[in-house]
């Protein structure tokens, strides 16, 4: 089984099912608005944790306090374990929250809802085999700042940060050998930027399985940086981490710079793919194997 699913794979066979990926995110869409601390993003949680147990996983939640520029928000991250082979821990991650944006029903398909629809796809996947190396499937909350709408770096990043305190509190953090973000990956037009901040060895581990599933095409032909989740591993010493975003959506706009969908109300289902969930998703099954190898 293992061989048959981190091997034997043909070039472009996929593994995972671009539709129900894109499923996943019409049922958050519909759900509406999913900031920290709302009605939305709790029925969301609920989504996530049933989805999880139906493949036979047990989620468990870390609920936490986080004392934001809006006062105190209770968030909760949802991960779940699978023993692998290997005791070591890579961990693939995404964040369920979406901007707070005062006024707008903000949906957040691709800004918080396609990289939950594609790990989610990926437990599915997941949870048949042994994989080579424990995997955890984390869900944090907290990415986006919450007192305003401009970036705050002081005021994001709170599930992530919460995460690496867990890790460290608990003795976990030296099995961590590798974080894998998937934010914002469902872009009908998908181009995964080169994140400057990522690790190199990743970097090219993710190359070569991009190369294998026939997307090469859609990963790093420009390189930026993005402040996300990634970096409080990087900071915490994880000695493999990557960020996996798309950082242009939508038409160039002169007052966002990601693009005029980005943290809008046109980030809605009619600007994502499927397809393109699904390319990220086997692009990071296949990666697995690679990191297992750099960490048996």
């Amino acid at each position: 089984m293992i061989a048959a699913t981190f091997a034997a794979c043909g070039a472009t066979e996929p593994i995972l099912d671009g539709k129900r990926c894109l499923a996943h995110v019409e049922a958050l869409v519909k759900i509406g608005p999913r900031p920290s601390g709302s009605p939305g993003i709790e029925k969301a949680r609920d989504y996530i944790v049933a989805q999880l147990k139906e493949v036979g996983l047990q989620p468990v939640l870390d609920r936490f306090p986080a004392n934001t520029k809006r006062g105190p928000i209770e968030m909760v991250n949802v991960r779940a374990e699978i023993e692998g082979a290997s005791k070591n821990v890579l961990t693939l991650m995404t964040h369920y929250d979406t901007k707070r944006i005062p006024d707008v029903a903000f949906v957040g398909a691709n800004d918080g809802g396609s990289g939950v629809g594609v790990l989610l796809e990926i437990a599915r996947h997941l949870a048949k085999t042994k994989p080579p190396i424990s995997v955890r499937l984390l869900f944090v909350d907290g990415e986006e700042t919450q007192g305003r709408f401009e970036w705050d770096d002081e005021d994001a990043l709170f599930g992530s940060r919460a995460e690496v305190s867990r890790l460290q509190r608990s003795g976990e953090l030296a099995r961590t050998k590798a974080i894998v973000l998937l934010d914002m990956v469902g872009d009908r037009e998908l181009e995964i930027i080169r994140e400057s901040q990522s690790s190199e060895r990743i970097t090219e581990w993710v190359r070569e399985a991009a190369k294998e599933t026939g997307a090469a095409d859609k990963f790093f032909l420009t390189t930026q940086t993005a402040v996300d989740d990634h970096i409080p591993f990087i900071r915490a010493g994880v000695p493999e981490v990557i960020d996996l975003i798309d950082f242009q959506y939508g038409p160039p706009s002169s007052h966002n710079s990601i693009g005029k969908w980005w943290h809008s109300p046109d980030d809605t289902l009619d600007k994502i793919s499927g397809e393109s969930m699904r390319l990220v998703g086997d692009v990071t099954i296949r990666t697995i194997p690679k990191v297992a190898k750099a960490f048996p």
